[in-house]
């Protein structure tokens, strides 16, 4: 269920950026979920390069490679949205990034095929839908960061769906 929106319609400017009549602390609330999303896609970039670094398989660096690409559009363009509200982002992945690496090394390391790496892609990219969904669903965005938002959770989606598919083809050849 979404909260009450402490946006007024009138709040916003044709580009759909907010004015200065909303509220400090929804303008907070957005920034704050945005700057989640920002980390997000900085610790996807990263976890796909890891996982293209350790794949022996050249379509899966090929996958993670595109993926990575990919999460370094989403951050560019969450950065922009960022800035139209006043913030300057960190351009750093996050602690809980950095060690989900790590356990992707220890994975691929230690077990063999790569369904588990595959399947350690899978849990970022969940938690990841996770915080694209409550977004979406406690905040009463604006339509330019809204129509974003949306665009990078449905492609996250995508990306989960042929992950899993590739996990089920990888589990089938071992």
């Amino acid at each position: 269920m979404k909260q009450e929106s402490t946006f007024e319609s009138s709040s916003y400017s044709t580009s759909g950026i907010a004015s200065g009549t909303e509220t400090e602390s929804n303008s907070s609330s957005v920034v704050n979920y945005l700057e989640d999303l920002y980390a997000r896609a900085h610790d996807a970039r990263e976890g796909y390069q890891k996982a293209a670094e350790l794949t022996e398989s050249q379509s899966l660096k090929q996958f993670f490679g595109e993926n990575s690409v990919q999460r370094s559009e989403f951050a560019l363009e969450l950065e922009g949205l960022l800035r139209t509200m006043g913030e300057e982002p960190d351009g750093d992945a996050s602690i809980l990034g950095k060690v989900h690496q790590g356990w992707m090394h220890i994975v691929s390391k230690f077990s063999e095929g790569e369904a588990n790496l595959l399947s350690e892609c899978q849990r970022g990219e969940e938690a990841a839908l996770e915080s694209y969904e409550e977004t979406l669903n406690t905040m009463e965005l604006p339509n330019s960061v809204a129509g974003a938002v949306e665009r990078q959770r449905d492609r996250v989606r995508g990306e989960l769906a042929k992950l899993r598919e590739l996990e089920v083809a990888a589990l089938t050849q071992s």
